[in-house]
């Protein structure tokens, strides 16, 4: 990645001096995409950015070119260096297809097994929109820390199930306190693995509740 973003910057630049109109067209989209997340406050989510594929490797391409150029290469050097960067890009391939980008499916199978064994599930930040309206459960969902707190005074006595939470993308958290419980606070119990960078759908047990055995 960071080879392949050193030759895109170098091509972007010897494009820009060529062609600094046909260049601001092209990324114009996603400076406005970019501008528009900060402007309604949304975090930024690099799918939106994923049409800018195209105008990237055309950078790199030209990056290659550039280099080529300047070493008064011949012009096959151009594919000599370009196919060995796109066969590095095979290295990830395997997992894309041996994991989900998120396995929403085998974290609802589990937890469902494991609420019909008498544990007590709750959702906390990102999680509680797709379980809920996705796979139509009604478990309560945590967004504050105020929420937390809440859950953890329970007096124990009075809990006849155990407790577990289940949670992703935690940097999207917006309490930072709860954040910061899920972090420290809620030992992990079972973690799904996915593609997506913070993706993985953590099922936890937290601080105080009673010890899920199964």
């Amino acid at each position: 990645m960071a080879l392949t973003g050193v030759l895109a910057l170098i091509g972007g630049l010897s494009l820009f001096a060529r062609e600094p109109l046909a260049m601001a067209l092209l990324l114009m989209p996603g400076v406005v995409t970019g501008l528009g997340m900060i402007a309604t406050r949304q975090p930024i989510r690099p799918r939106f950015f994923f049409f800018l594929a195209g105008a990237a490797a055309i950078c790199m391409g030209r990056g290659i070119g550039v280099l080529v150029e300047r070493r008064r290469a011949p012009e096959w050097a151009v594919g000599a260096i370009a196919v060995p960067l796109l066969l590095l890009s095979l290295v990830s391939l395997p997992r894309n297809y041996q994991v989900p980008k998120q396995d929403f499916d085998a974290a609802d199978a589990d937890l469902t097994r494991r609420e019909e064994q008498g544990a007590r599930v709750v959702m906390a930040g990102p999680a509680c929109l797709p379980f809920t309206e996705y796979y139509d459960k009604r478990w309560p969902c945590l967004r504050r820390d105020q929420d937390w707190t809440e859950l953890v005074a329970q007096p124990q006595a009075q809990a006849q199930s155990s407790t577990l939470m289940v949670y992703t993308l935690i940097d999207y958290v917006e309490d930072s306190e709860l954040q910061q419980h899920l972090r420290t606070r809620c030992a992990i119990v079972k973690r799904f693995d996915a593609t997506l960078r913070g993706g993985e759908i953590v099922i936890c047990q937290p601080e105080g509740a009673r010890v899920v055995t199964r």
